[in-house]
Order: C-alpha cells, then sequence, then structure tokens
C-alpha cells in the first residue's frame, strides 16, 4: 500500500507541475479492437514529398496542413503541428523500440483529431548493454547518423541515451545555404522498475535544433490543358533551383512596424526543450495505473515561399533587376509569410485500465495546455524564371504589398478530456469495441483581428500593429466536444465476417483559424464517419471490403484568391467555411501464398463533394462577384488511389517495393484544370552479415516521375480556362530518383 500510495503521489506532482498525456499502458491499450488492423501495413513512414516526416494517408478529407500527427510514448509529440511541426522534434529511428500506425478510432479516442496517427515508444533500457548506430547517405551528398545505447545501471535503474544528426542538402542545391534541412536531436532517460516489473517510472528528456531553409518545393512547368505537363525551358523539377539566387526577403515587421531584411537562409530554424514522467503499476488485482506528463518549451521561425502565378511583362512595364536595367519577360510572383513564433506546453494523461475475462476496459483523462504566439509578416515580390532565378524590382521596389495577409495572435488552447473504452469479445466468433471521449476545449486569445469591429485592423499595404487606430481584441471561449467510436466485427465460419464501424468527431476552431480575421462560423465542425463491409481469411489471404461514407461540416480552411488587376496580382485572404461529403469504396488485401514471399494491396475508390462552398470577393477593380463551388470535386484528392506492396525473403536477404498511383485530381475549385495520375515508387534491398551488422539499399522514385502538379490559383476565379494550353506554371513534384544507403551496427 505504501508503493501504490507513493505512486499515486508522483502522478498528482507531476500533474500540478503542469503536464500533459501519458503512456497510454500498453502500445494498443486504446484500440478499436484486437481484430482491427485498419492501420497497420500502410507504410507511413514512405513519403514521396519529403524524407522527414510521415506520409499522410487519405480519407477522403482534404490533407491537414500539419500532416499525420504523432504520438511518443502514448502522448502527442506536440500539443499540435503548429508552430512547431512534428518533424522538428521527432525523426522515429534508433531511439525507439516500436513504431506502428494507429487507426481512425484509436487516434479519435486518444486526441479528438481526425486521421491516421505515428504511434512511438522509446527504447527505455534492459537488463544488457544494448547499442545501436546506423549511418545513411544518398547520391546528393545527404548524411546522417542516429545513435542509441541503453541499459542497466543496477539496483533497479536503466539509462537510455541517443542522437539523431541529419544533414541534407538537397537534390535541388540552394545558393544562400547548404543544407535544406539540418537537425540535431538528443534524447536520455532514467528508468527504476521495482516489485519484479510491476512497477516502472522513466524520466526523459530531449533537446532538439533545426535548421530548415528548405522553403519551398515549387519549380515552373507547362501545364498543357489536358491533364500533362511538360518541361519548361529544360528546367529539371527537383533537380534545378528556383529560389531566388541571393535569398534577401525584404519585409515589414507586423509587430515592430519596422522594415527589416533577412535571408532566407536564416529564416527556417527551431530549438526547443521536452521533459516527460512516465510512469505504470500492475497491482495484484489486475488493474494497471499508467501516466505521462511532458512539459515542453519550443521556439522557431519559418518563411513560406507561394506562387502567386507567372505573367509576361514588357519593358515599360515597370519591371527591373536589382541594377536598374528594365527587364521584359516571364515573371514570377512570389508572396513569402515570414513566421516568427513559439510554443510552452503542459499535458498529463492519466489511464486505468483492467482486463478480466473476456472484457477489456480502460478509463483516461487528459489535462492539455498549450501557450502558442504568432507573428507572421507578408510580402509580395517578383523574379525570373529560369534556373538560379534572379530578383526583380517592381517600379524600383523589391517587395510590396506588405502585410495584407498578415497574421499576429498570442493565445491559450486548453483541453481537458475524460474518455472511457470498452472491448467485449464473448465469443471467437464476435468482437465488440467502443469508447467515448467527452472534451472540454477552450480558447482564450488576443489578436487584431481584420474586418471585425475596428475598421483600423483591416489589413492594407504597409499595415503593422503600430499602424493608426489598431486595437488588439480579447476572445475566451469554452466548447464540449463529444466523441465516440463503435467497432463490431463478426465471423460466420473460420473465413467470412462481416465487419462495421461509426465514429463521431466534433471539433472547434483552434487558435490558427483567429490568426488573421475572426472567423464568420464559430459552428463545430462534425466529421461522421460510418463504414460496412466483408472479411475474407484464409490460409493464403486476409481480406477486407468495405463502404464508406465520411462527412465533415464548417471545415475551415486559410484560403487565398489570386485576381490580376491592371497588371498586379492582388491576393485577398479568407478564412473559409464550407462542407466536404465522401463516399468511398476501399478494398485491402494481405497475400501470403509461400514462406518467402508477401504482397500487400489497397484499392479505393472516392467521390469528394464540397457542399455549402461559396463566397463574395471585391477586389480593387470595384467588381463584385459571388464565387460557388457546392458539388464540385474536392480539389487536390484523387478519385482512385491504388498500393502494391511484394516483399521477398530468403536467408540473409529481403527485396521489397512499394508503388503507390494516384488517379486524375482537380487543380482548382470550379474543376476545371485539373492534373493526370503519377505514381510514386519506392523499392530496396536489406542484407544481414551477421548478427550485428546489416546494410539497405533503397531507391525513392524508381519510375523517375515528376509527380508535377499543383493548384493554378488564378484559375479558382476563371469562367474561361480555355488560356489554359501550354500555361506556364510553378507547381510542387515529388522527390526525384534518389539512391539511398545505410548500414546499421549493433551490440
Amino acid at each position: 500500500m505504501k508503493k501504490i500510495t507513493v505512486l499515486l503521489s508522483l502522478i498528482l506532482l507531476s500533474s500540478v507541475a503542469g503536464a500533459q498525456q501519458v503512456d497510454s499502458l500498453k502500445k494498443n491499450e486504446i484500440t478499436a479492437s484486437s481484430k482491427d488492423s485498419e492501420g497497420n501495413n500502410r507504410n507511413i513512414l514512405l513519403n514521396a514529398e519529403s524524407s522527414t516526416k510521415p506520409r499522410e494517408i487519405s480519407i477522403g478529407l482534404p490533407a491537414s496542413n500539419g500532416g499525420t500527427e504523432i504520438y511518443e510514448d502514448g502522448m502527442l509529440v506536440g500539443y499540435y503541428f503548429w508552430p512547431i511541426e512534428h518533424e522538428t522534434h521527432w525523426r522515429g529511428g534508433e531511439s525507439y523500440s516500436e513504431v506502428s500506425t494507429l487507426s481512425l478510432g484509436q487516434n479519435a479516442i486518444r486526441s479528438g483529431y481526425v486521421g491516421y496517427a505515428v504511434d512511438s515508444y522509446t527504447r527505455l533500457g534492459g537488463d544488457k548493454i544494448h547499442g545501436s548506430a546506423v549511418f545513411k547517405a544518398n547520391h546528393f551528398g545527404l548524411f546522417g547518423t542516429d545513435i542509441n545505447i541503453n541499459g542497466p545501471l543496477g539496483k533497479g535503474y536503466y539509462f537510455t541515451a541517443g542522437a539523431y544528426f541529419n544533414f541534407d542538402p538537397g537534390s535541388a542545391k540552394m545558393p544562400f545555404a547548404k543544407y535544406i534541412d539540418r537537425t540535431r536531436i538528443f534524447k536520455a532517460g532514467l528508468t527504476k522498475r521495482w516489485n519484479e516489473g510491476r512497477g516502472e517510472i522513466s524520466l526523459l528528456y530531449k533537446y532538439y535544433l533545426s535548421a530548415y531553409p528548405n522553403v519551398a518545393t515549387i519549380a515552373p512547368f507547362y501545364y498543357e490543358g489536358d491533364g500533362s505537363t511538360s518541361q519548361f525551358d529544360n528546367f529539371r523539377l527537383g533537380l534545378d533551383n528556383y529560389l531566388i539566387d541571393d535569398g534577401i526577403v525584404q519585409y515589414k515587421n507586423i509587430k515592430t512596424g519596422k522594415m527589416e531584411t533577412a535571408n532566407m537562409g536564416d529564416m527556417g530554424r527551431g530549438e526547443g526543450h521536452d521533459i516527460m514522467l512516465k510512469g505504470k503499476y500492475d497491482f495484484d488485482n489486475g488493474y494497471r495505473l499508467s501516466f505521462t506528463t511532458r512539459v515542453g518549451h519550443g521556439r522557431t521561425n519559418r518563411v513560406l515561399y507561394f506562387s502567386s502565378g507567372i505573367e509576361q511583362y514588357l519593358f515599360d512595364e515597370g519591371y527591373s533587376y536589382l541594377d536598374g536595367t528594365p527587364y521584359a519577360g516571364n515573371v514570377q510572383g512570389l508572396m513569402t509569410l515570414y513566421y516568427n513564433n513559439g510554443t510552452d506546453q503542459s499535458m498529463t494523461t492519466v489511464e486505468l485500465s483492467k482486463k478480466s475475462g473476456n472484457h477489456e476496459w480502460l478509463v483516461g483523462v487528459n489535462e492539455w495546455l498549450d501557450h502558442q504566439f504568432l507573428i507572421g509578416s507578408t510580402t509580395s515580390f517578383a523574379s525570373t524564371v529560369e534556373v538560379d532565378p534572379l530578383p526583380l524590382l517592381k517600379d524600383g521596389n523589391r517587395g510590396w504589398e506588405y502585410n495584407t495577409s498578415g497574421e499576429y495572435i498570442d493565445g491559450w488552447e486548453n483541453k481537458a478530456a475524460i474518455y472511457a473504452t470498452h472491448e467485449w469479445t464473448p465469443s471467437t466468433k464476435f468482437n465488440l469495441y467502443y469508447g467515448i471521449r467527452l472534451e472540454a476545449y477552450t480558447v482564450d486569445m488576443d489578436a487584431p483581428w481584420s474586418d471585425y469591429t475596428n475598421p483600423a485592423n483591416n489589413r492594407y499595404d504597409g499595415w503593422s500593429l503600430q499602424s493608426p487606430g489598431v486595437t488588439v481584441d480579447h476572445y475566451k471561449r469554452t466548447w464540449i466536444n463529444p466523441i465516440g467510436t463503435v467497432n463490431a466485427r463478426y465471423s460466420f465460419n473460420s473465413k467470412f465476417g462481416l465487419a462495421a464501424d461509426y465514429m463521431f468527431v466534433r471539433q472547434r476552431p483552434r487558435i490558427e483559424h483567429f490568426n488573421l480575421s475572426f472567423p464568420s462560423n464559430t459552428d463545430p465542425e462534425d466529421v461522421h464517419l460510418a463504414r460496412l463491409g466483408v472479411t475474407y481469411d484464409n490460409s493464403w489471404i486476409n481480406l477486407t471490403s468495405m463502404v464508406s461514407y465520411i462527412y465533415k461540416t464548417n471545415n475551415k480552411s486559410q484560403t487565398r484568391f489570386y485576381k490580376t488587376v491592371g497588371g498586379v496580382t492582388e491576393v485577398q485572404a479568407k478564412l473559409m467555411s464550407y462542407g466536404i461529403a465522401t463516399l468511398g469504396w476501399t478494398t485491402d488485401a494481405n497475400i501470403h501464398p509461400g514462406e518467402h514471399f508477401s504482397l500487400h494491396l489497397l484499392a479505393t475508390f472516392q467521390d469528394p463533394k464540397y457542399t455549402d462552398y461559396a463566397t463574395t470577393l471585391t477586389f480593387s477593380d470595384g467588381k463584385t462577384e459571388r464565387y460557388d463551388y457546392s458539388g464540385k470535386t474536392v480539389k487536390g484528392i484523387p478519385r482512385f488511389l491504388l498500393e502494391v506492396d511484394p516483399s521477398w525473403s530468403m536467408d540473409k536477404w529481403r527485396v521489397w517495393l512499394s508503388a503507390r498511383y494516384f488517379s486524375k485530381h482537380y487543380a482548382n475549385l470550379p474543376n476545371t484544370v485539373y492534373f493526370n495520375g503519377h505514381w510514386e515508387t519506392f523499392g530496396g534491398f536489406d542484407y544481414k552479415f551477421g548478427e550485428h551488422v546489416s546494410a539497405s539499399l533503397n531507391v525513392v522514385n524508381i519510375l523517375n516521375q515528376s509527380g508535377a502538379k499543383g493548384t493554378i490559383n488564378a484559375a479558382d476565379l476563371m469562367t474561361d480556362t480555355s488560356a489554359l494550353k501550354h500555361y506556364l506554371m510553378a507547381g510542387s513534384y515529388i522527390r526525384p530518383f534518389t539512391l539511398e544507403a545505410s548500414v546499421r551496427l549493433s551490440f
């Protein structure tokens, strides 16, 4: 009893110190069902667009700005992806004993978020000294090291220590910085176990420092009007640089009102500290009590780099080189959003669970607190359209439209939640899982909202907090968010079965939705997901085929509308609120015909549509027009997706491939412009030289496809897109053909 009292005192102390979510007991303690494996086999760490973060798996809703959520030791690695992006302080690797994928239901109950998530657990010390190190490189010059050592200290104490280094120059070398990513993460921990391992408590510390002047992956190409693209002037996507050669950005500091100059090579940096205390205790009566609490402090700055279109201009239309020589030709319109922000977080989770007979239940509480400030200064400027483009002046100015979309906010978010899950397996034929989460969500903030109560807060060229009449308004609101999920499986016999699940998640506006203007709609964002399907299993195949319907109300996104008026591209930023409805059909099969070969297949058909999506815009030409996109297919989301993942292994060898096909997707809101489908391909060879040495050779983008895509911003407001044939634009692309090699040592 004394040990129980001590443990409860530690939990209370850590909560008062202000932390947050904890170890979710065992890795799969919160589960949609012991039979629910929807999150498995998704190769979530293979990302064709970035080598530093997991990919986002489509569920029929627009991609999240922050991508896939990441859990570390049962708790989100950060309260939210912004302002400290997850990849800034999490890269997986040797310091983690387990990395897997959480299903939609698991993620919803744990955090109230919608989407698949990565679940990872720190490699704690064991009874023997264990060490491992990975050294990796690619043919573009990347070099990285990932090291961990852990083991016993005696008297029930254990240690773990790890270091991660990544130095990536990128495939398209920047003229103003050596690396597009230079990240260092250090982890250390001390663990105490007692009572034959029934009790465990760990203190973990992490320091991260990341420099990432990788401000954009955009480049010029021709859009041919039929969904295809062609090369512009021998420009090689992913291999040639498209950032201005000197990297200089002029902006007006939105907080101080002063004009400042900076180099993009110095404008991307994240640094912070995380301290975590986690523990668990298994009682004699079968109960398990676990907790995790984390305090985090982080500061970051980052420059986001947007294309506002490419236009042709004559010598007498105001553009010139920096030395004043008049310029005529293609002009790339650009906008930067320079963030200087930070976060302080305190997160705690406590859970009590028990497994008894055919029942397994869990009760948990969260207390998550996040303070963040954001200073976002915006600037428009221009460059030539070529490899290593040169900056241009317009009417003698290097920048214009200062802070017309500027952002500033200082505030708090708080989530206080209680949740419970129950899994019932009365027989080998039937399994039922259900869970509920009730969340009190509070926002408390100060910001100078545009188009709100004070006209002086409305943004214009040169606006700042020091402009005449500007006021900072205060807003505080608490909402109750209910979340629930239910999952049932019934087997008719050893082969055939039925599967059904339903998930409901309610969300409210986040602080980021208040960055520029006060939301015109603070109604809840409700997500309904229902699925029904069949399962089939035999000795060589496991197959699930399900029809799904997902509907989200009041989806909010900060949208920028572009229109050229008098030869100048104007931008209007609006927080849009609209609905999305997606009907889909997914078939997932794991095939293992023999001892050495396996094949994973996943096919999805989906039809995502906008609902209640309309807006009215007025630009400087005085024209007011209404645009309605209801019933249109959601841009950027393909209707058909296919994943093919074969793997063959024998003795010391393993050969694997992973291919994904994304069908045609629309590039503008009215669905008049689209990009054809493309493949994303990966492959590799693994070889074990012995018990302690292994090596891998991997290939990214085997087919060397460009994956050129994007949104033609001006086309959102176009009624006639006939001019968009052999149309020069700047868009995104996937990673080029890349050879990666790594060696892993262990002892």
